[in-house]
């Protein structure tokens, strides 16, 4: 396996632990997740260090950024009116991941 396949892998993994759970905040294209909660996932798979994860993500683009180039954004929830940071994971590339992973269109070196 690559390492661009095992990036892709746990992409798609956290995804779909997260359609499982639950445990996010939908916002059109985007899951919305606690920093403590992506950090945990990420280091599950210790094929990288967290840091070296985060800015391979970033590269990638499957996390936004503030302006800052920080990985933790704030989001204001309407309901209770209260501000938090979260981590924004971009989850429309998950599709076309998915048929690049299941035709086997990754590129061996």
């Amino acid at each position: 396996m690559t390492m661009m396949e095992a990036y892709i892998r746990e992409y798609m993994g956290i995804i779909n632990k997260l359609n499982k759970t639950g445990e996010f905040i939908n916002d059109h294209d985007c899951m919305l997740i606690s920093r403590e909660k992506f950090e945990e996932f990420l280091y599950r798979n210790k094929f990288e260090s967290l840091e070296d994860k985060k800015k391979v993500w970033k590269s990638l683009k499957w996390i936004r950024c503030d302006i800052d180039n920080k990985i933790t954004r704030s989001y204001y929830d309407k309901n209770t009116k209260k501000s938090t940071r979260v981590v924004w994971i971009e989850s429309n590339m998950y599709s076309n991941l998915e048929r690049l992973m299941s035709k086997n269109m990754v590129i061996e070196k």
